[in-house]
């Protein structure tokens, strides 16, 4: 219930901030009687846009980048949806009395949907970095021993994966401190936050 909770209320805050941010805290009157006239709607597909998308079911202690690109592509989609609608309402009634072109300016589109994947985003992301963090502070190495220091072969993917696990299980007592591999090309070259030293 959480997770859905903060999804809506992330969206609005999104929402209002961008007008907030486009008229620099002092929204007009008729602008923010649009804002709360197209609240509901604005938010609504959105979430309906990440739920269809999966977003809900995904673990956010397991966030990664297949889960970001969802909530990007979703985002973006929803963004072109109403940004066709707001040109073609702009094209068709030009200063009409629903004043569509004026109490919603594009920035307001492109604002909102920046902040929205950043704070959908970012609380599982800090989420996914506050679960890791405490793992790791109750999955300790040998008590009075340190994690000892050692060298990765091969900086391909079954590394990358090898370097994650290792650094997700410290009770394995081994710190990756950098990687070997013969590839000229990845010499010198940081993958996964490790050095490869050649």
């Amino acid at each position: 219930l959480l997770r859905y909770g903060s999804d809506v209320v992330l969206l609005i805050l999104a929402y209002v901030l961008a007008f907030e941010l486009r008229f620099e805290w002092r929204i007009p009157a008729w602008n923010r009687h649009f804002l709360l006239a197209t609240l509901p709607f604005v938010v609504g597909f959105q979430y309906l846009a990440l739920w269809l998308a999966g977003i809900q079911r995904f673990s956010w202690q397991y966030t990664g980048l297949k889960e970001v690109t969802r909530i990007f592509g979703s985002l973006a989609l929803v963004s072109a949806v109403l940004l066709t609608l707001r040109m073609t309402v702009a094209l068709a009634f030009p200063q009409t009395v629903l004043g569509w072109s004026v109490s919603f300016p594009l920035s307001v589109l492109f604002m909102d949907s920046a902040l929205a994947f950043l704070g959908i985003s970012g609380v599982r992301a800090y989420v996914r970095l506050f679960m890791e963090r405490r793992r790791r502070d109750h999955l300790e190495g040998p008590q009075g021993t340190l994690p000892r220091p050692t060298l990765l072969i091969g900086a391909g993917s079954a590394g990358v994966q090898t370097a994650r696990e290792l650094e997700n299980h410290p009770e394995a007592g081994l710190k990756p401190v950098a990687f070997l591999d013969d590839d000229p090309q990845k010499r010198g070259a940081e993958v996964a936050g490790l050095r490869v030293l050649g």
